[in-house]
């Protein structure tokens, strides 16, 4: 029997499967009555803590319903190494993600872009948990902007 392709709708992930899947095996999205849709998704860097532990590089995607990030595999960003020469490595050997985190929009209690030295951070709070993200400067206030309103949406529509 041979596999059948799937490509997810949400994160656009393919994945292989004998049986005709449910969800994808990636973000978890159900293929069957998921009204989940995505308003914004960007390649950025993740890192846990204001610290920047765990460095990792990924892509963010905001839905109506949750944000979640998808962590690549084998790269990390090197400091000091020029980020073209991550993209040409991403370019060449493309790495499979994994889900890095996935939170629901009523579960952010935090979003904010705070000034840390001489830097300005994109910084997303859930919980007690400090999420730090790389987001190009020139879009940060767009992703807050967006958040926010998701936010207010979804809780909106649950209620």
């Amino acid at each position: 029997m041979t596999k059948i392709q799937f490509v997810c709708y949400l994160c656009g992930e393919k994945s292989k499967s004998k049986n005709t899947l449910a969800s994808c095996p990636i973000c978890g999205v159900s293929f069957e009555n998921s009204k989940e849709k995505v308003l914004k998704n960007t390649d950025c860097i993740s890192s846990e803590g204001l610290m920047g532990v765990h460095t990792k590089k990924g892509a963010l995607f905001l839905t109506n319903q949750r944000i979640f990030w998808l962590r690549r595999h084998g790269t990390i960003r090197h400091p000091g190494r020029l980020f073209l020469m991550d993209m040409i490595d991403d370019a060449l050997f493309p790495y499979s993600k994994e889900m890095g985190f996935s939170f629901g929009l009523d579960e952010i209690t935090n979003v904010e872009i705070i000034k840390k030295g001489p830097l300005k951070i994109f910084m997303l709070t859930v919980g007690d948990r400090i999420i730090v993200l790389e987001i190009k400067a020139k879009y940060r206030q767009e992703w807050l902007d967006a958040i926010n309103d998701a936010k207010k949406h979804f809780i909106s529509e649950k209620s």
